[in-house]
């Protein structure tokens, strides 16, 4: 929002995986690079900057890939594609807070763990200037430690399986 006379304040940020189902798994195999996801049904999210590339960074190495998913299911409501994803229709990026639930229970395994991708960043945005009433001071500070404190925040994930630290 460089070019925007808007006030931005970050809330948190959030973490992406990628998943999809033990079936789909079974029946297809783990990705364990990038460059293996042109051989899978890779299910998109179109409500991003860049829904058409995947960017990953290798922990450890530092390594970067940049893939173009391809797969028979687009969806601008993550909630359908956390549906999708659970019937076995494919592979996709989430943002851990609309899956956390589904890798808990097992319905979703998360897969490429050495590989990261960019977080996505929740923000509150208000008008311009300093002045704010006090009820929107208070609910942004609210939202801010209500958030860093999430359940699903503590999630870790390794090989698959969910672990609270």
């Amino acid at each position: 929002m460089a070019d925007s006379s808007l006030r931005v304040r970050r809330i948190c940020n959030v973490r992406r995986l990628l998943v999809g189902s033990p079936e789909y798994f079974q029946k297809h195999g783990r990705p364990e690079h990038p460059n293996d996801l042109v051989h899978h049904d890779c299910l998109g999210y179109v409500y991003l900057p860049t829904p058409g590339v995947w960017r990953f960074i290798h922990e450890q190495s530092g390594e970067t890939v940049s893939v173009v998913p391809s797969g028979r299911l687009r969806a601008n409501n993550g909630d359908a594609l956390t549906a999708s994803l659970c019937a076995g229709l494919g592979i996709a990026v989430q943002p851990e807070f609309t899956i956390w639930k589904e890798l808990e229970t097992g319905a979703l395994e998360a897969v490429m763990l050495d590989w990261s991708l960019p977080h996505l960043t929740l923000n509150a945005v208000m008008p311009p200037g300093t002045l704010r009433p006090a009820r929107v001071m208070l609910v942004t500070d609210f939202l801010v430690e209500e958030l860093r404190k999430a359940l699903w925040a503590y999630y870790k994930y390794h090989k698959n399986r969910v672990f609270l630290p």
